[in-house]
């Protein structure tokens, strides 16, 4: 265990963790009357956290796997340009999503299930980011 693989089977583990515990939490919340608050118990608040707790699942071992991934990646004989355009392209790719789903998130009335089903979308493209494992791509 180890190698190339690791930083997916990681990055996959924490996702199967927050995914269900992030569903579980927005359709819990979906249950309770708006009522008027503070920031603090905003902010405090397990639907918050869990969203923001997935927010850095999803962002942070890219940051991470980025710095080691080359000597990987140089069994699949890419280059370092390659690398770095198929990070480049999974950027521009969030940042154009999220215009597309905060678009979608002023015409739509449950925002719950749109933040669910957009989070389970992210999660997903960022598990097939570059040379997965789980595509197949042969190496040397």
């Amino acid at each position: 265990l180890g190698g190339f693989d690791l930083p997916y089977l990681i990055y996959g583990t924490l996702l199967a963790i927050c995914l269900p515990c992030d569903i579980y939490l927005l359709r819990k919340s979906s249950n309770k009357k708006a009522e008027m608050s503070s920031v603090s118990r905003f902010t405090y608040s397990w639907e918050i956290s869990s969203n923001v707790l997935l927010l850095v699942v999803i962002t942070i071992p890219f940051s991470f796997q980025e710095a080691f991934l080359w000597f990987h990646l140089k069994d699949f004989s890419f280059s370092q340009t390659e690398i770095g355009v198929m990070y480049c392209l999974l950027s521009i790719n969030y940042s154009l999503a999220s215009l597309l789903n905060v678009r979608i998130a002023y015409k739509v009335s449950n925002l719950k299930n749109l933040l669910t089903v957009s989070n389970i979308l992210i999660a997903s493209a960022s598990l097939l980011c570059g040379p997965s494992p789980f595509l197949g791509i042969e190496h040397k």
